[in-house]
C-alpha cells in the first residue's frame, strides 16, 4: 500500500516532517526527557550509587522503549510493533508512523550511530520487509527508517539527555539526515529542568504505580 507523498532518499528529514506530526515529534522528545529524569530518580530511590549506576543504563532503555507504547495509545497514527535480535536475546520496538519507522538508542556522542546491530543494518537497507515480514521484496522507496539517539548530558547529570537526534542512515549505515528535537523544541528539556522539586517525587510515584498496574 502507497499513498500520494513520494520518497525522496536525499530529502530524509522532509519525509520525516511529512509523515510524522509535529505533536508526536514533540511527544517524542517530551517523553525521553521525562524518562532519563524519572529513571534516575527510580533507581536512586531503589538503590545505593554502585547499584543505582550499573542498573541505571538499562532501566531508562526499558522505560524509553515502553514510552514508545505510551505514544501510541495517544496518537492513533502510530504503531508499535515489537521484533527481537538475530540472537532472539533481546527484544526491541519500532515505532511506525505512515511510511517513517523508528528505534531508540544509547550512543556515545552526538551525531554517533549505535554499533552495527544486524536488526538496524536491515531496516536502514529495507525496513518495510522487516517489519511487516513480506514474501515478496517491496519498493525501493517503501518506507524511511531513523534511529532516534541520545546520551546523558554528563555522569553526574545522568538525568538529564545531551540530545535527543533523529539520524537517518543509508543503506551502507552511513548517516544521510539529521535532527536535533531538542533544537527544535527548547522547551521541552528546558521545562523539565525547571519543574518543581516537590512535584517530582508525586510524578514519579504516579508513573511507577501506573506501570506496576501494567505488569
Amino acid at each position: 500500500m502507497t499513498d500520494g507523498r513520494q520518497f525522496n532518499p536525499s530529502k530524509p528529514v522532509e519525509m520525516f516532517d511529512a509523515f510524522v506530526p509535529k505533536k508526536v515529534q514533540v511527544a517524542l522528545a517530551t517523553g525521553i526527557v521525562r524518562e532519563y529524569r524519572l529513571a534516575k530518580m527510580s533507581c536512586e530511590t531503589e538503590h545505593q550509587p554502585p547499584e543505582c549506576d550499573d542498573l541505571l543504563p538499562f532501566f531508562r532503555r526499558a522505560c524509553i522503549e515502553s514510552m514508545l507504547c505510551e505514544i501510541a495509545r495517544v496518537h492513533p497514527e502510530v504503531r508499535i510493533v515489537t521484533r527481537s535480535n538475530k540472537s532472539k536475546n533481546c527484544s526491541h520496538r519500532v515505532l511506525a508512523c505512515g511510511r517513517v519507522l523508528l528505534t531508540q538508542s544509547l550512543v556515545e556522542r552526538e551525531g554517533m550511530l549505535p554499533r552495527e546491530a544486524e536488526y538496524r543494518k536491515g531496516y536502514a537497507r529495507d525496513p518495510q520487509y522487516l517489519l511487516f515480514e513480506r514474501e515478496d521484496p517491496p519498493a525501493q522507496d517503501a518506507s524511511l527508517y531513523g534511529i532516534v539517539t541520545h546520551m546523558p548530558l554528563s555522569q553526574r547529570d545522568s538525568g538529564i539527555p545531551a540530545f535527543v537526534d533523529i539520524l537517518f542512515p543509508d543503506p551502507n549505515y552511513q548517516v544521510v539526515g539529521r535532527i536535533s528535537l531538542l533544537t527544535r523544541f527548547p522547551d521541552v528539556l528546558g521545562l523539565a529542568a525547571s519543574s518543581e522539586p516537590e512535584a517530582i517525587p508525586d510524578a514519579l510515584e504516579a508513573k511507577l504505580r501506573e506501570r506496576r498496574m501494567q505488569i
